[in-house]
C-alpha cells in the first residue's frame, strides 16, 4: 500500500495515479479519484486537467477517498485483522 497515497486521501485530497500494484484497492476509478494506466503520460493530463477545472467532482472524489481511508484503513479495522498473527 503506497502510503503517501493513502495519507493524500485521509487528508481529503483528490487522488490521481496510475493503475498499478495495490493502487486499485485504495482507489475506485471514477469514485473516490482518478486511475491511469502506466506511462499514459496523456492520461495523467487529461485526468488532472480534469479535476483543475471541475471542483465539485475533486471534492466529491476528496471527501469519498477519506471516507474509505477512514472506514477500511483505520487502526480499529486493520488491528482485528493482526490479532492472529501476533
Amino acid at each position: 500500500m503506497p502510503n503517501s497515497l493513502m495519507e493524500a486521501m485521509a487528508s481529503k485530497v483528490a487522488v490521481i495515479s496510475s493503475n498499478v500494484g495495490a493502487v486499485p484497492d485504495l482507489i475506485d476509478d471514477e469514485v473516490n479519484g482518478l486511475l491511469f494506466k502506466p506511462k499514459d503520460t496523456k492520461a495523467l493530463s487529461i485526468a488532472i486537467q480534469r479535476l483543475i477545472i471541475n471542483k465539485e467532482e475533486r471534492d466529491i472524489f476528496a471527501s469519498r477517498a477519506a471516507e474509505k481511508i477512514f472506514t477500511n484503513h483505520s487502526l480499529e479495522s486493520v488491528v482485528p485483522t493482526f490479532k492472529g498473527i501476533l
